[in-house]
């Protein structure tokens, strides 16, 4: 599941295995500690800041004494970490949500409106009450939707890598 993420969201290559175990470059090493980021993931600061990834050998030999520490909950949370901080795609999905249950809503008082006219309702006012209602909840949920964009842009502005990096500077 990591593994997918750091594909998808960092470009991890498929060939290339991560672990914790790395070796960095000292201006990717800084760029890692200058990050602006709350949540800092390092395997995923290293791949997106790495020009050309390679894998080095290591052994790895199993644990001597205990067991891991991550269950199955720190993985969901490292996982939901990942995927709040470095990816537009809860945003996005809430937003496409929102936008379908609007028109879901505005359709469903489309439907209750016509049924008004052919069908007489034995609650008066119910079909002016479900259609205000459903017209009303999808303005607010295209409002959210629309609010959720604009958390998108604040999100890329605020975390947004630097379009260059000096590595060296070489004097004239």
């Amino acid at each position: 599941m990591i593994g997918m993420l750091n594909r998808r969201i960092f470009g991890q290559p498929a060939d290339l295995t991560v672990s914790n175990f790395r070796i960095l470059r000292r201006d990717v090493v800084e760029r890692i500690c200058s990050s602006r980021t709350a949540h800092p993931y390092v395997t995923g600061q290293a791949l997106m800041y790495s020009h050309s990834p390679a894998d080095v050998t290591v052994r790895h030999d199993p644990r001597p004494v205990g067991k891991s520490n991550y269950s199955m909950r720190r993985i969901l949370t490292l996982v939901f970490s990942i995927l709040f901080s470095y990816s537009l795609f809860p945003l996005r999905a809430a937003a496409l949500a929102g936008f379908l249950v609007a028109v879901g809503s505005f359709l469903l008082g489309c439907f209750y409106l016509v049924r008004a006219f052919f069908v007489d309702t034995v609650v008066p006012g119910w079909t002016t009450l479900i259609v205000l209602l459903s017209f009303l909840d999808g303005v607010v949920i295209a409002l959210l939707s629309m609010l959720g964009e604009y958390v998108v842009r604040t999100l890329n502005a605020v975390s947004a890598e630097d379009t260059y990096h000096v590595s060296e500077r070489v004097s004239s």
